[in-house]
């Protein structure tokens, strides 16, 4: 997964728990893994990483975020993606973006520094 944005979006800070989604795969032991990066999740465990922002080798005025914890600002295009992409995962997991956390954020996604998977949302019948 790739966030992209204009070279003139800034960082955020956020002023309060911000509600985001994932799609995972569930792993053993309670544990879920990201279908992208191997990043392991546990409930309620705090995830940190720092952010990498490169210019855009494609795109002139763009710049594109690798790292960091990529998330949807909404889990209505995840759950569509599982249905027919069981590449992507197998559950959706609802996570915060802690209060006081940098983040980007575009139209459909966020790209943080600090996660915290909270409760899994929806799990595949496959």
């Amino acid at each position: 997964m790739c966030f992209e944005g204009h070279l003139l979006m800034r960082a955020h800070i956020a002023k309060e728990d911000i509600i985001c989604y994932k799609a995972l795969f569930c792993r053993a032991n309670g544990l879920y893994e990201s279908p992208f990066y191997p990043y392991l999740y546990e409930l309620n465990n705090i995830n940190q990483r720092k952010i990498l922002v490169k210019q855009s080798s494609t795109i002139f005025f763009s710049y594109e975020i690798h790292e960091g914890y990529h998330s949807c600002i909404t889990q209505k295009n995840i759950i569509e993606q599982l249905v027919y992409r069981r590449s992507y995962g197998n559950v959706v997991g609802e996570f915060i973006i802690p209060k006081g956390t940098k983040y980007y954020k575009n139209k459909n996604t966020y790209v943080s520094e600090t996660i915290i998977l909270k409760k899994i949302v929806y799990e595949s019948n496959s």
